[in-house]
């Protein structure tokens, strides 16, 4: 894909270029497990391909090659994972790591690889699940899975580990074969010797006897006589690096990770911290909703924060989903020996601090652990939380479409929600770096993820890696650090550009991101504002001598407002003014044009409809700000639901006391006698009264929304891209301008070089010349279910089903259709092509619309039909400016022409043009079918 350059170069580059403060870098290398039962699961390298070449060096790991190493399972045809990397690869990885300046931690991390169908277990499930069997003597299931390899068994020689131990893929060897290669490699500043491996460390021999903890301390020990340099830890679930309280109606409380985390081979105690930090729900009868504290949105920084040492996990728990639903919260208490910290698994700088006292049958003992409290440093050895929404109600989850762990946080809509993934990380980094002195350093905490695969390469290029839909609500930063948040972008305008400080601002409540914004040249802060205002509804107003920005959603209420709170002109004189558009009169659909940085920023188009409203009043606007569908989606809805909520206008005077109501706020309006809306202020005119005006409001309006989480497909990136190319024998279409004689051409390739060149000759070999240049990549697709014949030239009931490789389709009103627009091509045989309009377009999937309300046979094309329904494969065409007529004269027509086809500009005998014979037969010329006849 990239010559003379790995997929790991570019991506280490790119994340050095968008986070240039970031120090410490966690390799992740791993192995695969074969069974959630302790005794029986082996871990092992594996391969995705077992044929596959690569050169100069071919792959091996752990001594095994491709041809002997396990094949990774499928899904959907493809494998379920990348292989594990070869040796030399992580040694080469931790070098070049080194060698950036960055302070490396090598991370082993089992996937298990358990495909769908294997028995009773999950899918691809988390390897936290690996226990002992139910009724198994539980030291001998896990004495099997641990295995019995020793540093010993593994030599370093150069960049080569060699294995003498036992004939075992177990976890004892997978764990001390990465620390020899980190040896190998000159050596780690940080090793972990696991990472959430929960059930196996709850797992009890006896009461108080947990033997995985064991194994993990002796681990330790020995991966120290490896790496004596390196700082060794267990990189623990945040369920279960505190203590093992199991619900068993016991009221045992065992510490009991204690014996690893004192060990002295140890050197910190690792946590992958995905608390939440937040209980929200959507809208505001909720009890987190907070006003009075400015906890208005999900996205309140103030809001996250208190929550990182406080509310659920800390203050609270839930008994059950009951009671979530219902948000009856159980204090968490401690009234025997008044430690509520032993119950809190948010108190991580209690139990830091503290003497643990184990409580068998819930009976405090008097002697303490072996952990001596602030002996040793914590590290978040991951932090992080999905990009959809609401993920800061569980950061924990996340949506895999192979995974039977695949879920929503708590709440969520599902949709995907980036500045959520920001706000969450932010709160959690702010919070520790200014309270966590003691506890955590800002240097030791690891934020989930960073890919070595490349952006966008990962995730678009889907025929390569199957997990790249995951990608889109997943924990990945790649594509997503580098992004404008509206606030930062905005104080940065208006400090650099426009002389303000930060004292002149407040953008506390200012909420959305961009992938980016190309700010045409000099423009005003008026014009800098206006898509951020557009897309995100971020209103902006002066209060208090501070230019404030706030996102509608994010409004704070004041005090209602009565009829006689009102000041009138006088006895008669009314003392509000209502307007109210009727619904005929706000538009029906509203489509948002913008650049698609998913797409190589092509322009992209997001709909939204409803059914109510003007026949044919369409919203359109255009933004720079580059977005993907499902943003723009969600941004089109959010235009179309503010402008129809909006449409109720109020202007009313109020004393001056009332000064509560300020730009951007809500107040609730009594419309009429024991009947009450919410507004939101527009405008304040200060005076010797205020003069308010105002638009209705609905929080609804900014409930989430967005298309399915889809990525474009995309092709292997190409040093010059093949062109495929349509040749076409159409009738003369509305708008071209050609003669009616000619053929058409479209042409489409992925990456699209900037044109095609089309050259034509009678020759096969020589003779060439340039026929046809198409600047423009044409939309291309097929259908993906079966057509019926259908009814002819009226509006018929078909549903026509269509996948393109680029570009988008949108609805259209009956009227723009019969002018001519939303016009498809259907290959129905070789060269017989059916002109097909349409009114309807709805997106179904990725790339894929359904289309209706079709006008079937146009143009003379009836004839290209056949009387069985058309079979899903069919070429399509989308009809538009970037079909061209060839360049022929009348007499050319029937006969066969070479011709030659690739990237404009290119040598037209080099590898990248390709040649086809093609005779176009002038089908411009025939007639239309005869019409109106009558007898006589």
């Amino acid at each position: 894909r990239h010559k003379d350059v790995s997929d790991w170069s570019l991506s280490l580059d790119a994340l050095q270029g968008t986070l240039p403060n970031c120090q410490t870098a966690a390799l992740v290398v791993a192995w695969f497990g074969s069974d959630l039962r302790a005794g029986l699961c082996e871990i092992a390298p594996k391969v995705e391909i077992a044929t596959k070449l690569t050169d100069p060096v071919s792959w091996s790991a752990a001594g095994l090659t491709r041809s002997t190493a396990g094949l990774m399972s499928q899904v959907n045809g493809r494998p379920a994972f990348g292989s594990t990397p070869a040796d030399l690869s992580v040694v080469e990885a931790i070098k070049d790591l080194r060698a950036r300046g960055f302070r490396v931690v090598l991370y082993p991390f089992v996937l298990m690889d358990i495909p769908a169908g294997a028995g009773t277990q999950g899918a691809y499930p988390w390897r936290g699940r690996i226990a002992p069997r139910a009724g198994e003597d539980v030291a001998a299931e896990v004495a099997a899975f641990a295995g019995t390899a020793a540093a010993a068994d593994f030599t370093v020689t150069g960049e080569a580990v060699s294995y003498s131990g036992p004939a075992e893929w177990r976890f004892r060897r997978f764990i001390l074969h990465l620390a020899a290669l980190a040896k190998a490699a000159g050596g780690v500043d940080a090793f972990l010797v696991g990472s959430e491996l929960r059930d196996l460390t709850f797992a009890t021999a006896a009461p108080g006897s947990y033997p995985f903890v064991d194994v993990l301390a002796d681990l330790a020990a020995e991966v120290k006589t490896l790496l004596p340099g390196a700082a060794v830890s267990y990189a623990a679930d945040w369920s279960e690096y505190h203590s093992h309280r199991p619900a068993d109606g016991s009221g045992d409380v065992f510490f009991h990770l204690d014996p690893l985390w004192s060990s002295p081979s140890v050197d910190f105690v690792g946590i992958d911290n995905y608390l939440p930090l937040a209980d929200w729900r959507e809208g505001v009868d909720h009890v987190d909703y907070r006003p009075d504290l400015g906890w208005t949105s999900a996205y309140s920084l103030d809001y996250l924060k208190a929550n990182v040492e406080g509310g659920e996990f800390f203050d609270w728990f839930y008994a059950s989903d009951a009671d979530r639903a219902a948000q009856i919260r159980t204090p968490i208490t401690d009234g025997a020996h008044g430690e509520p910290w032993v119950f809190r698994q948010k108190a991580i700088r209690d139990w830091h601090g503290s003497a643990h006292h184990n409580r068998p049958g819930g009976v405090r003992e008097a002697v303490p652990t072996a952990w001596v409290p602030g002996s040793k440093p914590v590290w978040f050895t991951e932090i992080g939380c999905p990009a959809v929404d609401l993920g800061a109600n569980q950061p924990n989850v996340f949506v895999s479409g192979a995974s039977s762990e695949s879920a929503l946080p708590h709440f969520s809509a599902g949709t995907r929600d980036d500045f959520a993934a920001r706000q969450f990380v932010r709160a959690a980094l702010e919070w520790w770096r200014d309270n966590g002195a003691g506890v955590v350093a800002p240097e030791d905490v690891l934020v989930w993820s960073w890919d070595a695969r490349p952006f966008p390469e990962f995730p678009t290029m889907t025929g390569v890696w199957a997990d790249g839909p995951d990608w889109l609500r997943g924990h990945w930063w790649n594509g997503r650090a580098g992004a404008a948040p509206a606030a930062e972008a905005i104080r940065r305008r208006l400090v650099e550009r426009h002389g303000f400080t930060d004292a002149d601002l407040n953008l506390s409540a200012c909420y959305g991101q961009a992938d980016g914004y190309p700010v045409p040249g000099a423009v005003s802060f008026r014009d800098y504002l206006q898509p951020w205002e557009a897309v995100f509804r971020i209103d902006a107003a002066e209060d208090g001598g501070k230019l404030i920005f706030r996102s509608r959603l994010a409004a704070i209420p004041t005090a209602p407002v009565a009829p006689d709170d009102m000041v009138d002109d006088g006895p008669d004189a009314p003392r509000f003014s209502a307007v109210r558009a009727a619904v005929e009169d706000v538009a029906r659909v509203a489509i948002l044009r913008f650049p698609d940085g998913l797409r190589d920023y092509d322009e992209a188009a997001a709909r939204d409809a409803v059914e109510e409203g003007a026949e044919s009043g369409i919203a359109e606007a255009r933004t720079p700000l580059v977005l993907d569908l499902d943003r723009g989606a969600a941004a089109a809805t959010m235009m179309l639901r503010t402008a129809r909520q909006g449409r109720e206008r109020r202007s009313f005077a109020l004393p001056p006391s009332r000064d509560d109501v300020r730009p951007g706020r809500l107040v609730e309006v009594e419309v009429s006698p024991g009947r009450a809306r919410v507004f939101i202020v527009d405008r304040v005119t200060v005076g010797d009264r205020l003069l308010v005006e105002a638009s209705s409001y609905d929080p609804a309006a900014f409930a989430p929304s967005g298309g399915l989480a889809r990525v474009a497909p995309r092709a292997v990136t190409l040093g010059a891209s093949l062109i495929s190319p349509v040749f076409m024998d159409l009738p003369l279409l509305l708008d071209q301008g050609a003669d009616d004689w000619k053929g058409w051409i479209a042409a489409h390739g992925n990456p699209w070089p900037g044109g095609a060149d089309f050259y034509r000759s009678t020759d096969e070999e020589t003779g060439f010349s340039l026929n046809t240049r198409l600047g423009v990549r044409a939309a291309i697709g097929e259908t993906v279910a079966p057509l019926d014949p259908g009814r002819l030239w009226t509006w018929s009931g078909e549903r026509l089903e269509v996948r393109l490789y680029s570009g988008t389709l949108v609805s259209r009103p009956e009227a723009d259709v019969l002018e001519g627009a939303n016009a498809l091509a259907i290959e129905h045989a070789p060269g017989a092509w059916e002109v097909v309009q349409f009114r309807d377009a709805d997106l179904i999937g990725p790339q894929t619309w359904a289309v209706s309300r079709l006008l079937r046979g146009q143009r003379g094309t009836e004839g290209a039909r056949a009387s069985a329904p058309l079979a899903a494969g069919a070429r399509v065409v989308v009809l538009d400016p970037s079909v061209r007529p060839v360049d022929m004269a009348p007499g050319d027509t029937g006969r066969s022409f070479w011709w030659r086809f690739g990237p404009a500009g290119g040598d037209v005998a080099g590898d990248t043009f390709r040649a086809e014979a093609v005779a176009f037969q002038g089908l411009g010329r025939r007639p239309f079918a005869p019409v109106g006849l009558a007898a006589r």
